[in-house]
């Protein structure tokens, strides 16, 4: 990619972003994904309202005024985008999976970075790419976008298991991980165990980077370029064989969803052709919903 081109990408990028975070979505980040509980503040003089549980009896006794002890959100978390950059996401009708993948990673991490969250990124295909450790600030925001928006990848297919797997032994530690890919992997029952792991010490988000034309083809014979293998095939999608692999997709798809489901992994559906804030927004709703029960 251009310097230019990708300089103008960026500034897009992080306009759109930082415009989403603030008007709309850093109250939900906020309160759906919580810190790691309270600790205390300091005690002060006992206020009409204060919970008469937690008046330090020690300092009372002393100053023989009652005083309260306080406590605040033990709030720094830390936030992980884990995103695919096999040659798949260079694919797209109107732009490519990979710019979107960008544009919701910037999302994400802006929203952990106002939150004053660590935010860290694994680049990966079927190898693993590059690893960037958990930091704070705009500085390391941009410096993930740029990374995902302009690396060359050393590898062309995709393997989400070798990466979930490549995470835990990096950051053994607590955290959320965002996985951010097409999911165009050879086989889904591979995920199983990985998804079961990494959710045992994150919250593991999925973010599901589809365009409505792979699963919308119209009947008729299509030449396809397999751009993981570099591989050129006829296809027909006439008639009854159309109607097979729409099937196969949704067997597939519900598959996928059917072990992140076991394995309390949620999923957001992202289209190229829509756009992708209404469904992060249901995300953050039906999270907060769960969060009361």
């Amino acid at each position: 990619m251009l310097r230019e081109e990708l300089k103008k990408k960026l500034r897009r990028i992080e306009y759109r972003a930082l415009q989403l975070v603030e008007e709309q979505l850093a109250g939900s980040y906020h309160s759906v994904f919580k810190g790691k509980g309270i600790e205390f503040s300091e005690v002060r003089e006992y206020q009409i309202g204060d919970e008469v549980r937690f008046i330090d009896w020690n300092v009372t006794a002393r100053r023989g005024v009652p005083h309260t002890k306080v406590f605040v959100e033990e709030r720094e978390l830390t936030v992980h985008v884990l995103v695919d950059v096999s040659d798949s996401l260079l694919w797209g009708t109107d732009r490519s999976k990979r710019e979107v993948a960008a544009e919701i990673a910037a999302v994400l991490a802006f929203s952990a970075a106002l939150n004053q969250d660590k935010v860290g990124a694994l680049l990966f295909s079927d190898k693993i790419e590059k690893y960037i450790p958990p930091r704070k600030g705009r500085k390391q925001v941009m410096r993930i976008i740029t990374d995902i928006l302009s690396f060359e990848p050393s590898g062309k297919g995709t393997d989400i298991e070798a990466a979930l797997r490549y995470f835990l032994q990096i950051y053994p530690k607590r955290g959320i991980a965002f996985l951010i890919s097409d999911f165009l992997v050879d086989d889904i029952e591979a995920l199983r165990e990985p998804f079961a792991v990494v959710r045992k010490k994150n919250d593991l988000i999925s973010l599901f980077i589809r365009d409505e034309i792979e699963e919308n083809f119209p009947d008729g014979k299509f030449r396809f370029f397999d751009l993981e293998q570099g591989s050129q095939f006829m296809v027909d999608l006439t008639d009854y064989n159309g109607e097979l692999y729409r099937r196969w997709l949704k067997e597939r798809e519900s598959l996928l969803k059917g072990i992140g489901f076991k394995s309390k992994v949620d999923f957001v559906d992202i289209f190229l052709n829509r756009d992708y804030l209404p469904p992060l927004i249901r995300f953050f709703q039906e999270r907060k919903r769960r969060l009361r029960r």
